[in-house]
């Protein structure tokens, strides 16, 4: 049975738009475009963004456009057939400490797609048609940073998520070298063991893929674990969103507080994020 309409095979989903956005890893606003016929504007969508609405829709390659077109497209009977070469770097590379495969997986595909500057919504954001806060990840930021910060910095944030994907992708353990880092990787791991929608349905749907990256059983899912062993037990950046952290950052007794948490608050401030650790300039 065909469907016409990005809209309509959405619905034969039984998807709302939320649902559909969200599955896809792309804004509200983005997925709404992606429904509305306008030919004048196909081209800003970029390759990325077609292929996760068509992984949401279970159309073929080029299935977006074509139902945008007003063409009819066939509905995949499953889910498409993943090429799983790119996947056995997953399998061959990470072994459980820290990381299992399935979960390094996971880790890199919550941030897929995030360098398309339309998928991450830095281009609406630009124009001024969302806020900050509908931007994926800096969402999870405390309010106190996204009012210090501008979209240079923002940007930049989304390039080190970008840059954690692909360390993951070439089969390197990201152990975090920066604050940035840090609660980059707090940020991905929260998506990826609360979300991972992409990430589930293709080890649900293909043999292949779970062949790739072989189960650890249990150890698949014990994420506290993992970050323990990725984070080496630092996890002072997590103050960052504790209730008035800006007066411990910005108070007057800011110095003595660093004295007395052995921390140097001053780091915290999000323009000094990008600094290496200490520990690691020294060797």
């Amino acid at each position: 049975m065909g469907v016409d309409g990005v809209r309509g095979r959405r619905e034969e989903l039984g998807l709302t738009q939320q649902e559909a956005a969200r599955k896809a890893g792309m804004s509200l606003a983005t997925w709404r475009r992606l429904e509305v016929v306008d030919d004048d504007r196909e081209a800003s969508f970029r390759r990325t963004t077609l292929q996760a609405a068509e992984r949401v829709l279970r159309v073929p390659a080029g299935g977006v456009a074509a139902l945008r077109a007003g063409e009819t497209v066939e509905a995949l009977g499953g889910h498409q057939h993943v090429n799983k070469d790119w996947l056995l770097t997953y399998g061959k590379s990470f072994k459980g400490d820290p990381l299992t495969p399935r979960q390094a997986f996971k880790l890199s595909m919550s941030v897929a797609g995030l360098e398309d500057d339309a998928f991450f919504g830095l281009d609406e954001y630009l124009q001024g048609k969302v806020s900050v806060k509908e931007l994926f990840f800096v969402d999870q930021l405390p309010d106190w940073v996204l009012f210090m910060v501008n979209a240079h910095w923002v940007d930049c944030f989304r390039n080190v998520l970008v840059d954690l994907g692909r360390r993951l992708g070439r089969g390197e353990v990201p152990y975090p070298r920066s604050m940035v880092e840090r609660v980059a990787l707090e940020l991905m791991f929260d998506s990826a063991k609360e979300g991972g929608d992409v990430a589930d349905d293709m080890l649900e749907a293909d043999d292949d893929v779970r062949a790739a990256l072989p189960s650890f059983g249990e150890n698949d899912e014990d994420w506290e674990d993992a970050r323990e062993q990725l984070f080496g037990g630092d996890f002072d950046f997590q103050m960052i969103w504790l209730p008035n952290f800006t007066r411990m950052l910005f108070g007057d007794s800011r110095e003595s507080v660093s004295i007395q948490l052995g921390v140097d608050l001053d780091s915290f401030h999000p323009i000094r994020w990008w600094e290496t650790d200490r520990k690691l300039r020294n060797k």
